[in-house]
């Protein structure tokens, strides 16, 4: 019985040796990450496993934050650049219009508007002065150019007395016909 006592001591002893080397290399451990001598091994295992979990879910967000501050840096660039490329087309339109900044646009952008109504209108004018006449249009400039504007406008107030009264001629004659024109048809 003693061998196996013997037997059991040793097998005791080389496991107290064990625990001792464990606690020895615990406290080593202890020290090294700043943390207190451990009073239990499996008390400091469980801290160190909490520690590690904190440590690898703060070194994931860092990661997280890294990534994200890389994708806001990445748009900030992106943005800077259409910014660039914004300014730079409006630097053009402001050539185009000839106007030095993009404030004086909308005053230009209406003056080119009140010049396409302004040619609209002269294209309008110069239709109606062609189908009124059957002179081309320098014509009839060269032939009012030696009159006055009294004149022309007392001409055109007579053309008018003499086209009213050649209407009313025109709708007396017509009246005359239908009334009398039954008798000479027979």
């Amino acid at each position: 019985m003693s061998i196996v006592l013997n037997d059991a001591r040793q097998a005791q002893a080389h496991h107290q040796a064990v625990i001792d080397d464990i606690e020895a290399r615990g406290a080593q451990l202890a020290a090294l990450v700043g943390e207190p001598a451990p009073v239990s091994i499996d008390d400091f295992a469980d801290r160190l496993r909490r520690r590690l979990t904190v440590s690898r879910e703060s070194e994931q967000e860092r990661s997280t934050l890294i990534r994200d501050q890389d994708r806001a840096q990445k748009n900030k660039r992106q943005a800077e650049t259409e910014l660039d490329q914004q300014g730079t087309v409006l630097a053009r339109l402001c050539s185009v219009a000839g106007v030095a900044t993009a404030e004086l646009l909308s005053e230009s952008e209406e003056r080119a508007a009140r010049k396409r109504e302004a040619l609209t209108h002269l294209s309008t004018l110069r239709l109606q002065l062609a189908q009124a006449s059957a002179r081309p249009e320098e014509a009839l400039r060269q032939s009012l150019a030696g009159q006055d504007a009294l004149a022309i406008d007392s001409e055109r107030d007579r053309a008018r007395l003499e086209i009213g009264q050649r209407e009313t001629e025109q709708a007396a004659a017509r009246q005359f016909e239908e009334q009398h024109g039954e008798r000479w048809r027979r």
